[in-house]
């Protein structure tokens, strides 16, 4: 039995009444309002809202988890700016320590220059908090002409 031409040969068979078929369905057309086109149209008008709402369930899931990634993106940015927020305030506390420093020497330098060359500067640490990096130095301005010391701040 499977020595016979058709049974050797089904694929080839097959395949060439399926070509001719086909070729015959392409040839003919189906034309609006045929009976062959209505329950193909019947068919779409029935799936079409179950195909929507696939459609619009599946773009509010892509939406939500791209609205999810653009959140954890905003988070990481937020604490990224926090640090540098936080740097620019301890830079702009420590300049502000630093303008305040200037000025006190620069008085202490027109005092000393007020006085003359013949000041004596004696300079004492009075204190230092451990939680503040300024030091409040207390200076005193000795006079080579005068007994009592003159006090500056």
């Amino acid at each position: 039995m499977k020595s016979t031409f058709l049974w050797r040969n089904r694929v080839l068979l097959t395949s060439g009444v399926l070509l001719i078929l086909s070729l015959h369905l392409i040839s003919t057309g189906v034309h609006p309002g045929d009976l062959a086109a209505r329950p193909q149209s019947i068919f779409l008008q029935v799936i079409s809202p179950v195909t929507g709402a696939f459609t619009h369930l599946s773009d509010g899931a892509s939406s939500i988890t791209r609205d999810y990634f653009e959140l954890v993106h905003v988070r990481e940015e937020n604490a990224h700016l926090r640090n540098e927020l936080a740097k620019v305030k301890s830079d702009q506390a420590r300049l502000a320590e630093l303008e305040v420093e200037n000025q006190h020497l620069a008085q202490l330098l027109a005092l000393k220059d007020a006085l003359g060359t013949h000041a004596i500067a004696a300079t004492r640490m009075v204190s230092r908090e451990p939680w503040c990096s300024v030091r409040v130095p207390t200076s005193v301005l000795v006079p080579a002409w005068r007994s009592s010391p003159t006090r500056a701040s």
